[in-house]
């Protein structure tokens, strides 16, 4: 496991989380414009809704693993080496995030505040946990609810316990693009 930083709100940063042969196909897939990973780029869909179905704010998705099967097999199988690290007991869902920059899009961080699922809330004992691995460095970053803030840096996962509100703060020029992991330990 990568080194950790331990915030003091429970919230755990690991820095070059994979080794450089594991990040390199994700950064191919991923953001890899002309070539991809052995031909394969990753396909987004644009939905209506970052915080809720509908909410008027756009972003690009692309479901790796959801209500129990995969949906992406290329996506999950590159993904592989981040589910061996969190080594998780069962996976509750594995989506990417290509969030529009805020030129494009002007949000609001304090009404953007949310946990991944209706399972997350303090007093549930299901142990879910989310997990944000940042795909690449840009000037976005995740914030909490709590103020804690985790940059997005290429490489970098931070894990914490899913009833945290946080929210994704675009960034300013490129897409921030992130894949979201929520499982049980």
């Amino acid at each position: 496991m990568p080194e950790t930083i331990q915030y003091p709100t429970g919230i755990n940063v690991y820095n070059d989380f994979l080794k450089e042969e594991e990040y390199e196909p994700i950064r191919q897939y991923f953001l890899d414009d002309l070539n991809g990973f052995r031909g394969l780029k990753c396909p987004w869909y644009l939905i209506n809704g970052v915080i809720k179905r509908n909410d008027g704010l756009m972003q690009f998705v692309n479901m790796a693993y959801c209500n129990s099967r995969i949906i992406n097999q290329e996506m999950f199988q590159l993904l592989t080496p981040i589910y061996d690290l969190i080594n998780p007991i069962a996976v509750h869902r594995i989506k990417a995030n290509l969030t529009l920059g805020n030129k494009i899009q002007k949000t609001n961080p304090e009404d953007m505040y949310h946990v991944d699922s209706e399972h997350c809330t303090e007093n549930d004992k299901c142990n879910m946990v989310t997990g944000i691995y940042y795909i690449n460095t840009n000037d976005g970053y995740t914030l909490f609810e709590n103020g804690a803030k985790v940059e997005s840096v290429a490489n970098r996962f931070v894990a914490f316990p899913c009833h945290y509100k946080h929210t994704g703060v675009p960034a300013s020029t490129n897409g921030r693009m992130v894949i979201n992991y929520n499982w049980y330990m």
